[in-house]
């Protein structure tokens, strides 16, 4: 959800309905927080409860009120490694000034590329034909750029590249399990413990308190002046590192919670976990964010006569088989490029082996730099004494 709408009257209206004195517009929060996470209800159903992902939020028909949420008890304000190599791989961790530096260093790799595959491919021109279509002055001037610019930004090419390979597998196993201290004056150093932690909310009706999924765990508070308390690791489900995505109340005391990590039914008054399709209860100590699930869920619906599971990979063929004209629809070129950058479109014919693409070809690139490095410095040398 990017942002929130409301009508002059508090009632509910389709996106294309405006009528006479109903009209959608479009409700701002403070602080710009237009990214949102969740929406949820309040138990009295006199306003809705807006989450982000660092604050939260009660919107009313005519007021919006930032609620401050406390610092749970006994806790440190670490993170995972992991969020402090994402924001620096996407340049996110000095704000605007870094992600427009790491977009360049994407410009300096694609210039790289584009001027090495002319090296590379020159030599054997020449070779076979004795000649070559490329003027000479443009060869030399493709030459001297190409270790102009390598030669001064290969520092942060190599950082980019390397910390891409650690937000992948296998890297980023240790990085997810290793907590550190926010990086000084970066923009994961604030004094709101919840910064960019917050992934989902409900009211839950039986102990009469409120659940929060967050990067650090599942946690109740009472109300939102309260202090969080955060459910051990061992007595809530697995979540996958990239979040909740089914987070359901299904009866009295069970909850059905879903990632990529899997899906499972809930106890928390019982601190029990339970699989999904035959209710066999999951062993505490094989609890973790990447288990050993068959399911990679990203959606559930109760709405129909039997449950549906929504698998990020396989859809629902069990149940529902896509149409044609769903199966054809086109996907945006962001998605793809998405796809593209880590790797998952390449399951098709690589299959397993697709889950280390970024890895195998981040130790390709980095080679290729290094090595590329190395010839420079010595061509540079050489010529300095023959000079």
């Amino acid at each position: 959800v990017s942002g929130l709408a409301k009508t002059e009257q508090p009632q509910i209206l389709p996106n294309h309905c405006k009528l006479k004195g109903h009209e959608w517009k479009p409700v701002d929060l403070p602080k710009n927080h237009s990214k949102i996470s969740d929406i949820s209800s309040t138990p009295d159903n006199s306003g809705i409860i807006v989450l982000t992902r660092s604050n939260i939020y009660r919107v009313s028909h005519d007021d919006i009120k930032e609620l401050t949420l406390q610092a749970p008890f006994d806790e440190d304000n670490k993170i995972s490694l992991f969020k402090s190599i994402w924001n620096l791989h996407s340049g996110e961790l000095w704000g605007l000034p870094g992600r427009i530096v790491v977009d360049i260093i994407a410009i300096v790799l694609i210039i790289l590329s584009l001027t090495g595959i002319i090296l590379f491919i020159l030599p054997f021109s020449i070779r076979h034909s004795h000649k070559t279509i490329l003027p000479a002055k443009i060869l030399k001037w493709n030459f001297k750029w190409h270790n102009l610019i390598g030669y001064f930004t290969i520092v942060l090419t190599i950082l980019v590249v390397f910390t891409g390979m650690c937000l992948r597998p296998p890297l980023m196993i240790p990085f997810v399990m290793t907590k550190t201290s926010p990086l000084p004056g970066s923009s994961l150093d604030t004094d709101n413990y919840w910064h960019d932690k917050l992934r989902a909310i409900r009211w839950d009706e039986d102990n009469q308190n409120w659940m929060i999924s967050t990067s650090k765990g599942f946690a109740q508070l009472k109300d939102f002046s309260s202090n969080p308390v955060i459910i051990p690791s061992d007595k809530s489900p697995a979540v996958s590192p990239m979040g909740v995505n089914v987070f359901y109340r299904e009866a009295t005391g069970v909850w059905i919670v879903g990632s990529f990590s899997g899906i499972y039914r809930w106890k928390p008054n019982e601190g029990k976990c339970y699989t999904f399709h035959d209710n066999t209860i999951v062993d505490p100590n094989r609890r973790n964010s990447f288990g050993l699930a068959n399911d990679i869920v990203s959606g559930y619906s109760a709405d129909t006569y039997k449950p549906i599971v929504f698998d990020y990979a396989k859809g629902t063929e069990e149940l529902h088989p896509m149409g044609s004209d769903m199966r054809n629809q086109p996907m945006s070129l962001w998605n793809f490029a998405l796809e593209l950058h880590v790797g998952r479109c390449y399951s098709s014919f690589l299959g397993p082996v697709s889950n280390l693409f970024v890895f195998l070809s981040g130790i390709i690139i980095l080679l290729v730099l290094a090595s590329g490095y190395i010839i420079s410095c010595k061509i540079k040398k050489s010529h300095n004494i023959n000079q």
